[in-house]
């Protein structure tokens, strides 16, 4: 409010004047919101293969209105034109807590997520803050080793020399974090003919392969990565018969 003194005087002879007080009232005009940069910029994290729900790390969104006790409400700008990756999480609109969507966050695919975000103030008309760019990493979880190699079938001829392998390469494992494996007998009643070598996955002829005695043997091997996870499968060995003297 400002209290101005008006004044206005005649010509006349004497001149005359008269004054008076006039109120000016300043009315107060809502202002738009901002989220606050430096919170913005902050590093957010969530692990890979995080169920809905799951709070980003990092803070909640922070945001700032010159207009006192307004309440400010967050949101997800997602425009398909801007960015696809808003819609893999929410914002807690009261809070601006940042949160999984979808569960569909693999760190193998995409590490880093750019999500938009915007605010908008309770005044009257309600304004919108700028719309600004949160960056989200992933961090990578360990997963468990695929045994590719479940249900294969090979075939070795009886009388095949001890130390013989079974096949020329390692047996096939799939590991979407490139881990090293290993490879153990984990169940078999056939452990005398055959072994399974622990770093190449390779199959050894170990012991005497007689088809009239034995001529299918069914192997049960593990593997294991290096951060301790493991996968089982089976494979099936024909011993083929050799004609003999």
């Amino acid at each position: 409010t400002y209290l101005i003194t008006v004044e206005v005087k005649d010509n006349g002879v004497p001149s005359l004047s008269t004054s008076e007080v006039i109120t000016i009232s300043v009315l107060d005009a809502n202002e738009a919101p901002a989220i606050d940069a430096l919170n913005a910029k902050l590093r957010r994290s969530v692990p890979e293969n995080s169920i809905p729900g799951t709070i980003v790390k990092g803070g909640a969104l922070a945001a700032q209105d010159p207009d006192i006790q307004q309440d400010i409400i967050f949101s997800i700008y997602d425009d398909p034109l801007v960015t696809l990756d808003s819609k893999y999480f929410n914002v807690d609109g009261k809070r601006g807590i940042i949160s999984v969507k979808r569960n569909e966050l693999n760190y193998e695919v995409k590490s880093i997520y750019v999500v938009y975000v915007l605010c908008t103030d309770s005044g009257f008309p309600s304004l919108q803050s700028e719309v600004v760019a949160i960056t989200i990493e992933l961090s990578n979880v360990n997963e468990a080793p695929i045994a590719s190699f479940d249900g294969a079938e090979f075939s070795v001829y009886e009388n095949t020399p001890v130390g013989s392998n079974l096949i020329m390469n390692s047996l096939a494992v799939y590991d979407v974090d490139v881990n090293d494996v290993t490879f153990t007998f984990t169940e078999t009643s056939n452990n005398k003919m055959f072994n399974v070598d622990d770093n190449t996955g390779r199959i050894i002829v170990i012991g005497d392969l007689d088809y009239e005695r034995t001529n299918v043997a069914t192997l049960i091997i593990s593997t294991r990565d290096s951060g301790g996870l493991n996968a089982s499968g089976s494979i099936v060995v024909n011993i083929l018969n050799v004609n003999e003297a």
